[in-house]
């Protein structure tokens, strides 16, 4: 942020106002990284709905657990419930969007298939006419998600600032393809760990593990070092002048993101969970 902002910000009484006019601008800044989020979402809500026998056991499985989850709460019970799963949702959108998109693109792909899925279903059980019932349910979820997803893109695509596009864009593949050399090693340990090279043994064994709080932890930790290294190869690439400007302007996307988060996200989503829960509650 410029300095002029930030003193602005310090001068002005009113804090929450100037951050959330901060903020739009951000997203005004950043619209073509969640336009593309938008394009994810919807062309897999299409997919969804052409397909929907596609994915259909996990996804019936998927909603099954949620109504489990809910089948027992009251009003203040759905607000709860809606919000802080709508909230992870987005901030795991947005914070892990640092390690090369990857969790948000795949947030928006199966929210957007998962919808276009709930849709078809909906369409063949009760008519066309039902979608407008359903439109309420999404009107401020699904911004907020997409922008936290956008955002998340744009965070895992930092190399992008470097003067030239095109050494970004190989930086970028760089780094992924470290990234992915660490992750099979990891994938090796893992192998030998569990005595076996057998994929029903392998992936039996990393159930299990990630049944363990500490495992995951553990995990998300190491993603991160290979992330961290993965980036740093590739940062050989550029001058250290251009380097330190990559970095600044990531620092400068992340506060912005996090800034973004709390001051339109955030209540977007209370409100989405305080008016799917009421509709919920009165449409049974």
């Amino acid at each position: 942020m410029k300095k002029t902002k930030k003193k602005e910000l310090k001068k002005s009484g009113n804090f929450i106002y100037n951050n959330f006019k901060i903020s739009l601008n951000y997203i005004k800044e950043s619209r073509n990284y969640i336009w593309f989020a938008v394009f994810l979402f919807l062309f897999s809500g299409v997919l969804g709905y052409i397909f929907p026998h596609l994915f259909e056991e996990q996804l019936l499985k998927l909603i099954k657990q949620l109504l489990d989850q809910t089948k027992d709460l009251d009003f203040f019970g759905f607000v709860s419930f809606i919000t802080s799963n709508n909230i992870k949702s987005s901030l795991y959108g947005l914070i892990f969007g640092i390690v090369f998109s990857i969790i948000p693109i795949v947030i928006a792909v199966v929210n957007g298939f998962l919808l276009g899925f709930v849709s078809y279903n909906a369409v063949n059980s009760s008519g066309l006419l039902v979608l407008w019932k359903l439109f309420p349910h999404g009107i401020f979820e699904i911004p907020a998600v997409l922008i936290s997803v956008g955002l998340g893109i744009k965070l895992g695509l930092f190399f992008l600032h470097a003067k030239k596009k095109s050494r970004g864009f190989f930086a970028i593949i760089l780094s992924l393809m470290c990234f992915l050399v660490l992750l099979s090693v990891f994938s090796v340990v893992i192998s030998l760990t569990a005595g076996s090279f057998d994929k029903v043994v392998i992936q039996n064994y990393t159930d299990s593990l990630m049944k363990n709080t500490f495992f995951i932890i553990f995990y998300i930790f190491l993603m991160l070092i290979f992330w961290f290294l993965s980036i740093f190869v590739s940062f050989f690439i550029f001058s250290k002048k251009e380097s330190e400007k990559i970095k600044e302007n990531f620092i400068s996307d992340l506060k912005n993101s996090i800034r973004v988060f709390i001051f339109v996200i955030i209540p977007l989503l209370v409100i989405a969970g305080i008016i799917e829960s009421a509709l919920i509650v009165m449409l049974g």
